[in-house]
């Protein structure tokens, strides 16, 4: 078990020695961890170098699979897919009795274990993960402390631990457990004491699984909270056990934009769990086994949330792709049968002239590829269409110039033509960016399994929502005139 519990909010140095398996050579460093960063700081390096030119030698090998060491505390630790981003030569170290060697070398790590060795990312199977996430007890909306009324003997303040909730999975998962515990902050001061009520899901597979499985099971826990709350729900620690072990290993992944939040009120959350206690098994086994098909909207989509590009245009155009993913996702969207399609696109590039430029005739023969395909402004306005009309005005006030304002505007940011047309700028793509965001997270409430009407209730009710819209509902939605040769 790791001497400290870090989170993955945390900026930590763990100093000790470091060796590749198998090898006897061990170099002490550092293995630092900085807003979801892992760096692994050497004093040397793993491999010999490469290079006659004093001053700029370089090792032998770039990459590294599987990085071993150990604490000063005897703490053992593995690093996953290592490779050097930067390192220096013992001369440029002043290292003259060493020349023609690394003085200093610093690795990206991909993943670490801190507790445990292992040989490769598949070499140790584990038969749980249990996993801690900032504002998950005010998510449950558990309340197991409770105050006795004021005497002159003072007042009493107990603690009822809240009913374990365990949730089946279908395979290859086997259940999601709610596990609670009660923290106090060690030996009281004079004049304080503090107990924190303390909630964690644990993740249990139908059967051992690697560490990777795992990581990829806690990302989609993490999706599927962020969507019901309509706020970042975010790991700070993650553990995996094997058989046996009741202390487990901390598992520290490089994952981008982490950053300090303040805890969450009651009002903040779209859903709590007791908003959605009666659906949340069946919602939760949905999401965790058929979200395959929709992974590449969702990986967009949520990435955009954690980190949001520098630039409107940037934050723009990864939310609309998400929403053309997830409809393409459809296997109904095309205007014929796909079967029927492909006997009659033969006769289609058939009737192309022969005696035309035969890169234009390619370049025309490629997009019959996608020819039965509907149009991005056909898919929004089904996606519209598909919804209560109380529910799109969440989104948008006039679905027509919505739906065309955004398609205009991708298509210019995509091509950059120059074609006069009218695009979305500054204000009106910046609150065109949060419509489609809310119109996702909408859809995609309503596809893991949420009645539509509870959603429109919900989502009306919500603050932040309610916010948002007060403010874009005096911004244009069609986009202005331009000329692109101005932009």
């Amino acid at each position: 078990m790791a001497d400290k519990k870090y989170s993955q909010y945390d900026c930590f140095t763990i100093p000790g020695h470091w060796w590749l398996p198998g090898e006897e050579k061990k170099i002490a460093g550092e293995l630092h961890y900085q807003r979801g960063r892992l760096e692994l700081r050497l004093f040397g390096a793993f491999h010999k170098t490469k290079g006659t030119i004093p001053f700029d030698h370089s090792p032998e090998e770039t990459e590294v699979a599987v990085v071993h060491g150990e604490s000063f505390s005897l703490q053992p630790i593995t690093g996953f897919n290592a490779f050097y981003t930067s390192w220096r030569s013992a001369e440029q170290n002043f290292l003259s009795t060493a020349p023609g060697r690394i003085g200093s070398a610093v690795l990206h790590v991909h993943a670490a274990i801190v507790g445990d060795h292992v040989l490769s990312l598949d070499d140790q199977r584990y038969t749980k993960c249990r996993i801690q996430l900032r504002n998950l007890e005010g998510w449950l909306d558990d309340r197991p402390f409770s105050t006795s009324d004021w005497s002159k003997d003072g007042w009493k303040t107990e603690y009822a631990k809240p009913a374990k909730r365990q949730f089946d999975l279908p395979p290859p998962f086997r259940s999601l457990e709610v596990v609670s515990s009660a923290q106090t902050n060690g030996v009281p001061p004079m004049n304080r004491y503090e107990v924190v009520h303390r909630a964690n899901f644990v993740i249990t597979p139908a059967e051992p699984r690697p560490m990777e499985w795992f990581a990829d099971a806690v990302g989609k826990i993490e999706r599927l909270l962020t969507l019901l709350a309509g706020k970042q729900m975010q790991t700070e620690r993650q553990w995996l056990y094997t058989a046996g072990d009741d202390d487990g290993s901390l598992l520290y992944c490089n994952r981008s934009n982490i950053e300090q939040k303040a805890d969450y009120g009651p009002s903040d959350f779209l859903f709590r769990y007791p908003d959605v206690a009666e659906r949340f098994e069946r919602i939760l086994s949905n999401w965790v086994t058929q979200t395959e098909k929709i992974q590449h909207a969702l990986d967009l989509y949520f990435s955009s949330l954690r980190q949001p590009g520098a630039f409107l245009e940037t934050r723009f155009l990864p939310m609309i792709q998400a929403l053309e993913v997830y409809a393409r996702a459809d296997d109904q969207q095309t205007y014929i049968d796909p079967t029927e399609y492909e006997k009659v696109r033969p006769r289609i590039e058939a009737s192309i002239p022969h005696d035309i430029d035969k890169n234009l005739r390619a370049a025309l023969i490629g997009k019959l590829k996608y020819g039965n395909e509907y149009s991005l402004r056909k898919r929004l306005n089904r996606l519209v269409k598909s919804m209560e009309a109380d529910t799109v005005k969440l989104f948008c006030l006039n679905p027509g110039a919505f739906v065309g304002g955004v398609v205009d505007t991708r298509n210019y940011l995509t091509h950059y033509s120059d074609d006069r047309g009218r695009v979305l700028q500054s204000t009106d793509l910046h609150w065109a960016t949060i419509k489609l965001r809310t119109m996702f997270s909408l859809v995609l409430l309503k596809w893991a399994g949420l009645p539509e009407a509870l959603i429109c209730d919900r989502a009306r009710a919500d603050q932040t929502l309610g916010k948002e819209r007060r403010q874009w509902a005096n911004t244009g939605e069609s986009g202005t005139r331009i000329d692109p040769g101005a932009l």
